[in-house]
């Protein structure tokens, strides 16, 4: 399945809905793409949708984590929410949760970003 990426704005931050497998070197360059395009926009925010995400390749965790330190150069928070238990256990086993913010819902991860603004 290829992966696409969806973004959405609500003036504060974005939604980046992700969907597919994400286990290419162009896949992984897109989403890198993106991040840097949402970090020139003033976003407070880039919520990450991972819902539709069936795969992400150890090339695409490092671009999570290569975004998420793109948007903190900018005072942008990235939060991740959806990601399936398979997602959540890669993870909690290489100890990205501790690396990034990772909500189980779309609700929790607003409630994260109402906290820390």
């Amino acid at each position: 399945m290829n992966a696409n990426i969806n973004i959405e704005d609500f003036k504060e931050y974005a939604l980046m809905r992700l969907d597919g497998d994400f286990n290419s070197a162009e896949d992984n360059e897109n989403l890198l793409n993106s991040f840097r395009e949402l970090s020139k926009k003033g976003y407070t925010a880039i919520l990450v949708d991972l819902t539709s995400v069936i795969y992400l390749n150890s090339g695409s965790i490092g671009v999570l984590l290569s975004g998420n330190a793109i948007l903190k150069k900018k005072d942008c928070k990235m939060i991740l929410f959806g990601a399936s238990d398979y997602l959540e256990n890669i993870f909690n086993v290489t100890k990205l949760n501790l690396a990034l913010d990772i909500c189980r819902t779309y609700e929790e991860a607003i409630d994260s970003l109402k906290q820390k603004s």
